[in-house]
């Protein structure tokens, strides 16, 4: 939350950090942790527990690989993400991580995703790097879903 003394406003102070407006995120107590490789595209889009109208937005490092950290709520029901804004990208998928406060490290199991919703996308897992490459087929993707924090693994996967 912003708190200070500036001549930004509150709202560009977001903007600009990326920090979600209270309405975005309620109790917040961590981060989510997405590492990946985008082709292109400029910008990476976040939504919390049916929040669609207000995203969690980093700019895209294009060909590139970075870890992209988004704040979770403490109640995380439904999560959603869009890696590019733009057709024909290329998306790999490393790793998914939840850092929450007071609570053990949580590794998604990629596999997972292949149980998402889609929308926009051909997904897949490679056999031998055990990445999530997913290709973009317009410019509405974005995968989808419930989830249970406590589920996934305290390890990373190997």
């Amino acid at each position: 939350m912003f708190i200070g003394c500036s001549t930004k406003s509150a709202n560009e102070h977001r903007e600009a950090t990326n920090e979600p407006s209270p309405a975005q995120v309620v109790g917040q107590f961590g981060s989510v942790v997405i590492s990946a490789q985008i082709s292109k595209g400029s910008r990476f889009n976040v939504y919390c527990n049916d929040s669609w109208s207000t995203p969690q937005q980093l700019p895209v490092a294009v060909g590139e690989w970075h870890d992209y950290s988004f704040k979770i709520p403490e109640e995380l029901t439904s999560f959603r993400i869009d890696p590019t804004e733009v057709a024909g990208a290329q998306v790999e998928i490393r790793s998914i991580r939840f850092d929450r406060l007071g609570k053990p490290t949580r590794w998604m199991p990629l596999t997972d995703l292949m149980k998402w919703l889609k929308s926009d996308t051909a997904l897949r897992i490679d056999d031998s790097s055990k990445l999530v490459e997913l290709t973009t087929t317009g410019k509405n993707m974005y995968l989808m879903c419930t989830v249970n924090l406590d589920y996934y693994l305290l390890k990373p996967p190997e």
